[in-house]
């Protein structure tokens, strides 16, 4: 994990800005904003343990220092999702002050019902993604224990012309951000399925 569980952090879950967008217009409100929240200031420790929560204890986290990580080439905007260095030049980044918006009626669901629905989504958005590759016909991902990262992305495939795995490799890296990559790709005949066409 990227700097200290101390360091500042925004966010805002889509589904609370869309909610107050749509009450703006209706209440006709206009001006400038800072749309982000929680509405307290939250800290980047609280944020990584709702994401480790659901885990159950498979995954854990280890502590990487800003300073490390800004001389290794990690430490920019690119560096992590959502997680931007205390100090240096993004220092204040996640420090604006959302008073304005929230006295316009934002508001903020608990993190970890954001960190829920991004877990729930977001195999499913891998699993079009490898279902759209030329040769696969069908796609399951899922989190899979590993002794290096605590779990990492893998999927089962089911293609009756398989793609190589270098064109494979190519049709991910052109539509997924690296870490949403599975790590680890089995083909077999059929999905197991049930009654209700969910993979079993």
């Amino acid at each position: 994990a990227p700097g200290t569980p101390g360091d500042p952090v925004e966010w805002i879950d889509v589904r609370d800005l869309a909610a107050w967008l749509v009450t703006l217009v209706e209440n006709g409100t206009s001006g400038t904003f800072n749309a982000i929240g929680p509405e307290r200031p939250a800290r980047w420790g609280e944020v990584l343990d709702a994401c480790v929560a659901p885990t159950n204890g498979a995954a854990s986290l280890t502590w990487v220092p800003a300073d490390w990580l800004e001389k290794n080439g990690q430490g920019g905007e690119d560096g992590f999702p959502i997680w931007a260095s205390p100090t240096g030049d993004f220092a204040g980044f996640h420090t604006w002050s959302n008073a304005r918006a929230v006295g316009a009626g934002l508001t903020f669901r608990p993190v970890a019902d954001t960190v829920a629905a991004t877990l729930a989504w977001y195999p499913a958005e891998v699993e079009r993604v490898l279902e759209s590759c030329p040769g696969i016909r069908a796609a399951a991902v899922f989190g899979l224990a590993d002794p290096t990262w605590g779990q990492v992305v893998a999927s089962v495939l089911v293609a009756p012309q398989p793609p190589g795995d270098e064109a494979l490799l190519d049709f991910l890296e052109a539509r997924l951000a690296s870490h949403k990559q599975p790590r680890r790709i089995a083909f077999v005949a059929n999905l197991p399925l049930t009654a209700a066409g969910k993979v079993d």
